[in-house]
């Protein structure tokens, strides 16, 4: 068994701080500590983001009991086979893959935020020192996508800062003997952080293919090349006609069938909505034209 990242959430103030947060909100706190910390630990290992966190390959997650005081619960993440909680209480505290899955949790939660981290300074440069492989590093657009994904599994973290079980919580992880912070403190206003969404000004033009389409809810994704990667939209009530319906299906088929780039891609005119870090987020779509 190796263990490469031992991590920890805590909470503090209310009666968090007498080791008592209300039950429900402790569920909520910690699908969203497991989700986030498995798409990141997989992003990390694997150079790929999954949207379920039971898709985790190549590594395991592994839970000690909740602990009393501030209330705090700490996770392992490991691979190989368990050897027991003294082998992973004596194992290293950190690999080099470690660093890496810790850094890109840190990344994440900065950027969900909307507080600017030095990718080169944070990702590539701290990995370098600790002898990560250089091609396991991602892009600033995957980490962008993976903001994304854990956005609401983030925001899980605050059910009980939102509820009133807790005023504050922490995530550490063990480095070099060490605790050190990962993100920054969780309060209210990291809660009204996640949450922020702030429209465009104008309606934009975004060329690309749809890579799904849900014609009940009138919701999909859609593949942006200047953003490598794929971004949510929604049809506004006025694009909801057959014709531009049938155009997002044909940009999707040629997706599926793999067609030539040029071929199959759709213009949306829509609405952008950006994160509070600037990223873009998600699109309302006024008008689709094929390309």
């Amino acid at each position: 068994m190796q263990q490469h990242l031992t991590i920890s959430l805590s909470f503090d103030g209310a009666t968090a701080s007498n080791g008592l947060i209300d039950f429900y909100d402790a569920q909520r706190a910690l699908h969203g500590f497991q989700r986030s910390l498995a798409l990141s630990a997989h992003l990390a290992r694997n150079q790929e983001i999954i949207t379920q966190a039971p898709s985790l390959r190549n590594l395991e997650i592994y839970a000690f009991p909740p602990e009393i005081g501030s209330w705090k619960f700490t996770a392992v993440v490991i691979s190989g086979v368990l050897g027991g909680i003294h082998a992973i209480s004596t194992a290293d505290n950190e690999t080099p893959l470690g660093h890496l899955i810790g850094s890109i949790y840190d990344y994440a939660l900065h950027q969900t935020f909307g507080i600017d981290l030095d990718y080169e300074k944070t990702i590539r440069e701290l990995v370098a020192e600790r002898g990560v492989d250089p091609d396991t590093v991602p892009s600033q657009e995957r980490l962008s996508s993976l903001v994304e994904k854990t956005q609401n599994a983030v925001i899980d973290l605050h059910r009980p800062i939102e509820r009133g079980s807790a005023r504050t919580a922490t995530v550490t992880r063990k480095s070099g003997g060490r605790l050190q912070q990962v993100g920054p403190d969780l309060n209210h206003s990291t809660l009204e952080a996640a949450r922020f969404s702030k429209e465009g000004d104008v309606a934009e033009s975004f060329e690309g293919r749809i890579s799904s389409y849900n014609m009940n809810t009138f919701k999909g994704r859609i593949y942006l090349p200047a953003e490598e990667r794929t971004i949510p939209f929604e049809l506004a009530d006025s694009a909801r006609t057959l014709f531009q319906q049938r155009a997002l299906s044909r940009s999707l088929d040629g997706n599926v069938a793999r067609l030539p780039e040029t071929e199959g891609n759709v213009i949306l005119t829509a609405i952008p909505f950006y994160r509070r870090s600037g990223d873009l987020k998600s699109i309302l779509v006024l008008g689709v034209a094929i390309d």
